[in-house]
C-alpha cells in the first residue's frame, strides 16, 4: 500500500520494538538492530523470525520503500528501519539469528555422491512395507503382488458366509 501511495516510508506496528539481533525471549543479551537491509530480513523472515512477514519484506525490497518496525505499546521506542544495505554504515558478518523448532540439519562428511545414498542412511519413504512390497514385486518378475488394503470397518461390512442371512448376526444389529 505504500508504495502504491508512493509513501516516503511504511511503518509496521507490532508487538515488539524492533527487529532483534536473535529472540529475547530465549537469549537476554539479544540487541535491537536500528538497521537491517532488505536482504537481511527477507531471510531472517524465510527462516522463522515472526517480527515482519516475509511477504511485507519482499514488497519493501520490490518497491525500495523503507520500513520502520515499530512497538504498537510503545511507539516512540525507537524500532528497527529496513531499507537498502548501501544506508548501512556498520557492515557486521552475523546480522541477526532466527531458527524454528520443527526442523533440523543434519551435516554427514565424507558420504559418497551417489543416487540412493541418502536413502540408504535415513531410510526410504514409507519405510520398510514398502520395501518388502517393492522386493515381493521383483521375485514375482516385476507384476506387482499388491493385496487391496481395506480399513478394519470395509472388512466387517463386507458379507461373510453363513452369518448375513436371515436372522444372522447383521439383522440383530440393525434390529435394536
Amino acid at each position: 500500500m505504500a508504495a502504491g501511495l508512493k509513501a516516503d516510508r511504511c511503518d509496521i506496528y507490532t508487538d515488539v520494538d524492533g527487529v532483534y539481533t536473535c529472540d529475547p525471549r530465549i537469549v537476554h543479551r539479544a540487541r535491537r538492530l536500528e538497521k537491517v537491509s532488505y536482504e537481511e530480513m527477507l531471510e531472517l523472515a524465510s527462516l522463522g523470525a515472526k517480527v515482519v512477514q516475509t511477504r511485507a519484506a519482499e514488497l519493501a525490497m520490490l518497491y525500495r520503500v523503507p520500513t520502520r518496525v515499530l512497538s504498537t505499546f510503545d511507539p516512540d521506542a525507537g524500532g528497527t528501519l529496513l531499507c537498502d544495505e548501501d544506508e548501512i554504515v556498520e557492515k557486521k558478518p552475523v546480522t541477526g539469528i532466527a531458527y524454528s523448532r520443527d526442523e533440523a540439519k543434519i551435516t554427514l562428511m565424507k558420504i559418497p555422491d551417489r543416487p540412493g545414498i541418502a536413502a540408504a542412511i535415513f531410510g526410504a519413504p514409507g519405510g520398510r512395507r514398502r520395501q518388502r512390497r517393492h522386493d515381493r514385486a521383483e521375485r514375482l518378475g516385476g507384476r506387482q503382488a499388491h493385496r487391496p488394503h481395506l480399513h478394519r470397518d470395509a472388512r466387517r461390512a463386507r458379507p461373510r458366509p453363513g452369518r448375513d442371512r436371515e436372522g444372522g448376526a447383521a439383522d440383530r444389529a440393525t434390529a435394536s
